[in-house]
């Protein structure tokens, strides 16, 4: 676990078990895991090619159902959720990645509820390596 983790894992639990908190971006979904841990109500959205990972560490824990709390973009500037259905988003080194900002900006305001939050991290720019894709300045 990480100072970010910590963060982010705070500012959810800010909002309360009924709260729905989405991890934008998840991944192989262990942030999505540890708020589940954490006894919050999480989702989780990511490109399909995250299902692998995600599908392997559901099978380490299928209790948790976190095959059915992740969804995949299939248009990279729709996320796939109901207007105004979450009160939290998370996100941790996601934005470097997006192409479209603004349409991804308008989907976090359409699905997010009046008084919900954005949180999200970015890489600082001294940071020479990138970590998903492990090459130099590319974010």
């Amino acid at each position: 676990m990480t100072a970010t983790d910590d963060y982010l894992r705070s500012r959810a639990a800010a909002f309360g078990p009924s709260a729905t908190v989405l991890d934008l971006g998840c991944g192989d979904g262990r942030f999505v895991e540890m708020l589940l841990d954490d006894g919050l109500n999480v989702i989780g959205v990511d490109i399909p090619n995250t299902r692998a990972g995600i599908e392997a560490r559901a099978a380490a824990r299928p209790s948790l159902n976190l095959t059915a709390r992740i969804s995949y973009f299939t248009d990279p500037e729709i996320i796939p959720l109901p207007d105004n259905s979450v009160d939290v988003i998370l996100s941790n080194n996601v934005f470097e990645h997006i192409i479209t900002l603004n349409s991804t900006v308008a989907e976090l305001a359409r699905i997010l509820r009046p008084g919900g939050k954005v949180y999200t991290v970015f890489p600082l720019a001294s940071v020479v390596m990138e970590p998903h894709c492990n090459l130099p300045w590319i974010h």
